[in-house]
């Protein structure tokens, strides 16, 4: 079986493939070095706007970026990502040749503590299709550990109907940098 077909049974079976070191270093360095620079940019606002998702840090009481929103669609590094050959051939060997992108966002982590992290959640719930044949691409340009919030996976929780938060079978997933995550959107996992 070649990697492709490898990649497509464990998808399958398990709701998520993880593609560790799937991008060159010098690829990941350059989305970490423009990402700081648009949350440089961004760094002085208080409210939400069309590029920025603003909210109140737990622990400080101060406002911070939580999420930068459509990325692709103002600079340049982050279009030429979501099109890869590393990237859209794993697409490929999931959903077949015809593949598009629905949206795209950077989730930021605050400091241990003072971010609540994503709760238990299927992503089907927020974008919600005809079909199935939909999931989502997670590409981490930092290291994720348990201390700096790492994702939670419920393998197998995308064959079923949605459920509730009370999930016992975990697999707690650690990675360094340029790993690649694809998920069903019925698959269970959370972020912290």
């Amino acid at each position: 079986m070649d990697a492709m077909s490898k990649i497509s049974k464990t998808y399958k079976e398990k709701g998520y493939v993880i593609c560790d070191n799937l991008l060159p270093m010098s690829v990941v360095e350059e989305l970490q070095n423009i990402t700081d620079k648009i949350v440089n940019a961004g760094a002085a606002l208080t409210a939400s706007d069309e590029v920025y998702e603003i909210l109140d840090d737990l622990e400080t009481k101060q406002s911070r970026i939580e999420r930068i929103k459509s990325p692709h669609t103002f600079e340049p590094c982050f279009d030429a990502l979501i099109r890869r050959k590393e990237i859209t051939d794993v697409l490929h060997a999931l959903l077949g040749p015809d593949i598009r992108l629905q949206n795209s966002k950077l989730n930021l982590k605050g400091k241990e503590g003072s971010a609540p992290g994503f709760e238990w959640h299927q992503d089907w719930a927020f974008y919600p299709h005809t079909n199935d044949d939909v999931l989502a691409v997670g590409i981490m340009i930092d290291d994720m550990t348990e201390d700096n919030g790492s994702v939670l996976f419920a393998p197998g929780t995308h064959r079923g109907p949605v459920y509730d938060h009370r999930v016992r079978r975990l697999l707690l997933w650690r990675s360094g940098c340029g790993f690649c995550q694809r998920l069903t959107q019925c698959f269970r996992h959370r972020y912290r």
